[in-house]
């Protein structure tokens, strides 16, 4: 494996490993907690099936004309691994692994599949990506698309973006404080996005564990 995958399996095998220690009844705990979140990706997922579908697959699955579907070209968070975690079965997480060791699909991306990406909750990065000519051909034909669009990618901020305290920043504080270290977890070992934080006053605290 290069040292993309590598950071994935480590990610991956950590996120395991903790969701195991940390026991069922507070699996099932951190899944109500992220419901809203799930909620969102269902409504995102949606919206590109009705507006963008058919080009997408076209231009970046077919014909690999996008960077999004480039081998070891995404960015993934600590909050994506351990949201997929949450929402996978053994057998789907070994996929995942599989997937890493003996990629598929050449220069694609290491995830994809012949049955299209094998995550059960892509990464947030992956939902939200739009290339720009497909992007630009959708919204000139309709700017009530783009207005929705724009509110899509603002309510996804919600979820990521920390000037506030966000889902993402709470899944990575909460495993770090277990003593889980993963280079995923990019909102507390960014300097930009430390930087973010430390400027709206956010002090994150972790979603608390019950006994």
């Amino acid at each position: 494996m290069n040292d993309y995958q590598t950071e994935q399996w480590n990610a991956l095998l950590l996120a395991s490993q903790l969701l195991i220690e940390i026991g069922a009844p507070e699996v099932d705990r951190l899944k109500r907690e992220i419901s809203p979140y799930l909620a969102f990706r269902d409504q995102v997922d949606r919206f590109l099936k009705a507006h963008f579908g058919a080009h997408c697959n076209q231009s970046c699955y077919a014909n690999s004309r996008s960077a999004c579907c480039s081998k070891d070209g995404i960015i993934v968070f600590w909050a994506d691994v351990v949201i997929n975690a949450l929402n996978s079965d053994e057998a789907q997480l070994d996929d995942l692994k599989q997937a890493l060791q003996n990629p598929l699909m050449g220069r694609k991306c290491t995830y994809l599949g012949q049955q299209g990406c094998r995550w059960q909750v892509r990464p947030l990065g992956c939902a939200m990506f739009l290339c720009d000519p497909v992007r630009d051909r959708v919204f000139q034909a309709d700017k009530g698309i783009e207005a929705q669009w724009t509110a899509i990618k603002k309510k996804a901020q919600d979820f990521r973006w920390p000037d506030k305290p966000v889902l993402f920043d709470y899944l990575e504080v909460y495993f770090m404080e277990m003593g889980g270290r993963s280079t995923l977890m990019h909102i507390n070992n960014s300097p930009g996005l430390l930087r973010v934080k430390r400027q709206a006053g956010v002090s994150c605290p972790s979603l608390r564990r019950t006994p």
